[in-house]
């Protein structure tokens, strides 16, 4: 039985099969979503261009549904830049352009190569932040273009100056830059990037990946999220023409709807592509795991999926044409008049607090780790209240067209004095407190709350379900502030840090441009950007801790290549001494490791003896039976010629 189950396995390494399959009706077309076809967003009239492997095929083949074959795609015509040419021409924005444009590496492809985004501002403390993404689909290379030359144009165009003197645009042109290489939709483990994402993710859909967020690509654009607070977010897509908001799993309606409909409708009012229109990305098609879906649904960005031409990969002058049509469309969303933004700060302390900003009769927003948060709104007068753990909510009310506001929570009376012994999760999910509990539960703004398992002082908790870096704990009601680090291995190790007098210096393989570091100390461990300048390939030097009179108690957290690198101790690294074994079932109790077993150390490591970035893996594991699978694939297309 597992023989054939495995040979049942998908191979997401063999070319899609493209076929065009007729769906007029509305029972139509909920019948063509329930077969599982991957919609590569062409339609021609009631024709939907779909991908299919073997078993999709098969179950479209005994389905009511007319269909036919695909002819292969053309040739690339060659008017877009590849990854290469691409990375180059951000590095020559970024060198003409010093005063406004940081440059940064947020992560790995699959096949290692960089993801690279540009923040776009002349303030240090812009009042709105907002995302612009390209290339999830590597075959739709004008939605890069576009995004490229949104850079260009906000850099550039005097008319665009000031967007960018008061507020911060990141741009990332190729999201998946394997795809660009490789001339296809996916991603170089065939995974479709926008059914990744992690609200609503379903196995059943079109190559998916294996669990939300299993791709290198989809983790770095989290990272990013987990770091910056976006109000407002374009993911650039072609194949179609038309902006669309979420939801994108369900055609129910959300909170924002009306929102986000006069949006899009600036954005088409300015538009210029015939044909262009507006919709409810479900009313289109539904989908799962989308990348707006999840931005809305975890962080609150008011994100639109935006179709820029019919044709996925258009020549010299008719990429000339995508570029014009959406210039003045762009600007016009960038520049809605009304939002709502400030900063979220410890009223003791006045530094940012990374929160939850419940909107009155609006969906939410949430504060970064500067405590800053935006999001465009309706005019008018508009309630807000702001929550974090450990602190009282505090509301107020601000103008959709008013200045920003500094909103000072303080400190609650229920801090916990019950703490991690260790402050890192171990490599089975297991972590160890001070005290005894009855109750655990592991929070992040922009995740879902964890509920840990076990009791007395020994915890555990599914790593999987967990994005790397910091965690608070809700323990018995009570609240320990960020006080546990989720890890993964990644490409960037730490092998050294040696704390100076008024530095830190950190040295790691791995690191990539743009890297950032925050510290966390005291009960409320809210993490503050300290300085971090590069000595050399592999060496940080971190300043801008507060002064002191003793040595100061300080965690790090270093943001590189898409890593989330959490170091709890200025000491060497050591070896991951946890007291549960990897190898052990997940429904037994924990395992005391007896009081010969080494003290657990305070640094997160990875078992070999080096600090280890808290991110994923981006390399594919080889699976033994995969060859069968490969053969069975073979011989069962064979029989089909």
């Amino acid at each position: 039985m597992i023989f054939w189950a495995l040979l049942a396995a998908p191979v997401w390494g063999a070319a899609p099969t493209s076929v065009w399959v007729y769906a007029d009706q509305p029972d139509q077309v909920a019948e063509l979503q329930s077969l599982g076809l991957g919609f590569t967003e062409i339609q021609d009239g009631s024709w939907w261009l779909m991908h299919a492997d073997a078993a999709e095929l098969d179950r479209l083949h005994a389905s009511r549904l007319s269909h036919r074959l695909a002819e292969p795609s053309p040739v690339r015509k060659g008017a877009h830049r590849n990854a290469v040419e691409m990375h180059e021409a951000l590095d020559a924005l970024a060198d003409t352009h010093r005063e406004a444009v940081q440059l940064m590496d947020i992560g790995l492809s699959a096949e290692g190569r960089p993801i690279t985004a540009l923040r776009l501002s002349r303030t240090d403390e812009p009042v709105r932040s907002i995302r612009i993404l390209g290339a999830h689909h590597g075959d739709e290379t004008s939605s890069a273009e576009v995004t490229y030359q949104t850079a260009v144009d906000l850099l550039e165009e005097p008319d665009w100056a000031s967007i960018l003197d008061d507020h911060a645009v990141w741009v990332v042109p190729h999201v998946n830059p394997d795809g660009i290489e490789l001339r296809r939709r996916y991603n170089a483990n065939s995974v479709d990037l926008n059914r990744n994402y992690g609200v609503e993710w379903s196995a059943a859909e079109f190559r998916s990946g294996s669990e939300p967020f299993s791709e290198p690509e989809t983790r770095a654009i989290r990272a990013l999220a987990d770091h910056v607070s976006f109000g407002l977010g374009l993911s650039i897509h072609s194949g179609a023409t038309n902006i669309g908001w979420v939801w994108n799993f369900t055609t129910d309606r959300t909170v924002d709807h009306t929102l986000l409909d006069d949006l899009a409708g600036t954005y088409a009012d300015s538009c210029t592509t015939p044909g262009f229109y507006t919709t409810n990305g479900a009313d289109w098609y539904i989908t799962n795991g989308d990348t707006t879906d999840w931005s809305y649904g975890r962080h609150g960005t008011l994100d639109f999926t935006l179709e820029v031409s019919e044709e996925k990969d258009p020549a010299g002058s008719a990429m000339d044409a995508v570029l014009d049509e959406h210039t003045a469309a762009v600007r016009a969303l960038l520049e809605w008049p009304w939002w709502v933004a400030g900063r979220v700060v410890d009223e003791a302390s006045g530094n940012g607090i990374k929160a939850t900003i419940a909107i009155d009769g609006s969906w939410f927003s949430t504060s970064d780790f500067t405590g800053r948060f935006s999001r465009p709104v309706h005019s008018g007068e508009w309630t807000l209240t702001a929550t974090a753990p450990g602190y009282t909510p505090r509301t107020w009310t601000m103008s959709g067209n008013g200045e920003p506001r500094v909103v000072a929570l303080t400190q609650a009376d229920n801090w916990s004095e019950n703490r991690p012994l260790n402050a890192h999760v171990g490599a089975s999910g297991d972590f160890e407190l001070a005290q005894s509990a009855v109750e655990v539960t592991l929070h992040r703004v922009g995740h879902e709350s964890v509920p840990a398992t076990g009791a007395g002082t020994r915890w555990r908790v599914d790593q999987g379900e967990l994005s790397p870096g910091p965690w608070s704990l809700t323990i018995d009601g009570a609240i320990a502030p960020n006080a546990l680090f989720v890890h993964r291995e990644s490409s960037v190790t730490v092998t050294s840090v040696e704390r100076a007098a008024d530095a830190i210096e950190v040295t790691a393989e791995g690191l990539g441009r743009g890297t950032r570091v925050w510290g966390l100390w005291g009960q409320s461990r809210n993490p503050v950007e300290l300085m971090a300048s590069r000595i050399g390939d592999q060496t940080l030097r971190v300043t801008g801790l507060p002064p002191s009179d003793e040595p100061l108690d300080v965690d790090l957290i270093v943001w590189s290549n898409g890593a989330q690198i959490g170091i709890t101790d200025m000491t060497p690294p050591q070896s991951d001494t946890g007291w549960a074994s990897s190898d052990q079932d997940d429904e037994s109790d924990p395992v005391d490791p007896g009081p010969d077993s080494a003290e657990a150390p305070k640094a997160i490591v990875d078992g070999t003896g080096k600090l280890r970035a808290s991110a994923c893996s981006a390399l594919p594991r080889y699976r033994g039976w995969a060859w069968l699978v490969t053969l069975w694939a073979l011989g069962r297309f064979r029989r089909r010629d």
